[in-house]
């Protein structure tokens, strides 16, 4: 009877939830969702394979920066670790929207740097947000 009680507080309320999930597994869970996200919404399908996914993970408080290998191998890990703490840094003054376009437009910038923008190129991928539950 408490075991119940338990599973159903923890699946009520996520912070208690949370606290049952080692850091290590938290970012190994939103790892894997940010890789299945890439994929799921053909990130990796662009012609010149120049996509990137910001990706948010809410329950388990975590960022992942994906950029697939045409950007990737010309823009260090640095960059997409700074692009991630945009979003964090956003999250800790209170606007993960700031954070996010904070992220995204250090995206930009970098893909107009090393994929500039040219006569006949089209947008590959929508602009939008993807907002899933669980």
């Amino acid at each position: 009877m408490l075991g119940a009680c338990g599973w159903g507080l923890a699946w009520l309320l996520p912070d208690l939830q949370r606290r049952f999930v080692a850091p290590w597994r938290a970012s190994e869970m939103a790892e894997e969702q940010a890789l299945q996200e890439f994929h799921r919404l053909g990130v990796h399908e662009t012609q010149g394979h120049t996509g990137v996914l910001v990706f948010v993970s809410l329950f388990e408080r975590r960022v992942v920066v994906l950029a697939d290998s045409g950007i990737a191998a010309r823009v260090g890990a640095e960059h997409w670790d700074a692009t991630k703490e945009a979003v964090l840094a956003g999250i800790r003054r209170g606007s993960l929207r700031d954070g996010l376009c904070d992220a995204i437009a250090r995206c930009g910038d970098v893909l107009a740097e090393h994929h500039p923008w040219t006569g006949g190129d089209r947008n590959e991928l929508p602009d939008r947000l993807v907002v899933r539950e669980r």
